[in-house]
Order: structure tokens, then C-alpha cells, then sequence
């Protein structure tokens, strides 16, 4: 398989905007993000992220967060989630 990093990138670009759009309360914007992280995802880091998006309770609550951290690999996302949580609630 041929990657593309610009693409993987943009796919991290768009888990980064699910997860602030969540926090904002921007429900369709969150699960479009999500969508659309999967679809440039080449890696198949990004495979659950709209199942968990799609999962969090309305506002996002501590599990939800929990939820949405374990669909994700370790790393720069946890700690947006830890800033976004932390700031929600």
C-alpha cells in the first residue's frame, strides 16, 4: 500500500475537529468530522471514532470521553480529549 501522508494527517486533522465540535455541543458537526477522519484514515487508526462519536451521551459525560479515548490511538488526541473534558466538565 502506497501511503499518503498528507491524507493521514488530514484524517488526524479531522479527529481533532470531531472532538472540539463534540465538546462545543455541535453534534453533526462532530459526526461529520468523524466521518470524514475514517474515510482519509489509511491506517485504520481512526476505524471506531464515529461509532464513539455517535455513542456519546448528549452533553458528553465522563464515560462518553472514555469511550471516545478508546477508540482513538494513543498519542496528541488524549490529551485534546483531557482539555476539551477537563474544560466540559
Amino acid at each position: 500500500m502506497n501511503l499518503d501522508g498528507r491524507r493521514q494527517r488530514n484524517a488526524l486533522t479531522a479527529a481533532e475537529r470531531a472532538i472540539e465540535a463534540l465538546a462545543a455541543g455541535d453534534r453533526e458537526a462532530a459526526s461529520l468530522a468523524a466521518s470524514r477522519a475514517v474515510d482519509l484514515d489509511q491506517i485504520g487508526v481512526f476505524g471506531n471514532l464515529s461509532a464513539a462519536v455517535g455513542a456519546a451521551p448528549d452533553p458528553v459525560d465522563d464515560a462518553g470521553w472514555e469511550t471516545i479515548r478508546a477508540s482513538l490511538p494513543p498519542g496528541p488526541l488524549h490529551a485534546l480529549i483531557d482539555s476539551v473534558a477537563g474544560a466540559d466538565g
